[in-house]
C-alpha cells in the first residue's frame, strides 16, 4: 500500500468514526433509504431544505461515504447536487481521476476492489431521488 493510499484511508477510518450529521431528523421533507441487501448496509437520508443527515449501519466505507457525500452536498441547490454526484459516479465508473479534494480518497479503484457498491450506495439512492 502507498503511503498516498495509507494517508487515505486513515482519512475514511476517520470519517466513519465521526461522521458529518449523523443523527436521526424525523419530521425531515423526504427520507430516502440506501440499502445494499447483499452485505447490509443500511442508511436513511434525511432530507429538509437546508439540511441533509443521515443514520443507520454499514461499513466504514459506506459509511464514509455517505459522510464525505453529505459534507460536499450541504447547501447546495438540487441542481448543483445532481451534477457533483453525477460526476462523482462516472469517475468510479470510469477509473476517472477525481478533482474534488475531499472525494478523492475513492479515485483509487484497485484499493476499494470489491468495495465499489459501499461507495456508490448513498450517492446513486439520493440521485434516484433527485431525478424523480
Amino acid at each position: 500500500m502507498s503511503n498516498l493510499d495509507q494517508i487515505y484511508k486513515k482519512q475514511i477510518l476517520e470519517e466513519a468514526k465521526h461522521p458529518f450529521h449523523f443523527e436521526k431528523r424525523e419530521g425531515s421533507l423526504e427520507q430516502i433509504r440506501a440499502y445494499n441487501p447483499i452485505c447490509g448496509d443500511r442508511f436513511d437520508l434525511y432530507l429538509s431544505e437546508n439540511d441533509l443527515h443521515f443514520h443507520g449501519f454499514g461499513c466504514t466505507i459506506s459509511k464514509a461515504s455517505t459522510s464525505f457525500m453529505l459534507r460536499r452536498l450541504e447547501g447546495k441547490t438540487d441542481q448543483e447536487k445532481l451534477e457533483i454526484i453525477n460526476e462523482f459516479l462516472k469517475s468510479i465508473d470510469q477509473n476517472l481521476s477525481i478533482n474534488d479534494p475531499m472525494l478523492k480518497v475513492f479515485e483509487n479503484k484497485e484499493t476499494f476492489r470489491g468495495r465499489l457498491d459501499c461507495i456508490i450506495l448513498p450517492w446513486k439512492a439520493l440521485k434516484e431521488k433527485l431525478e424523480e
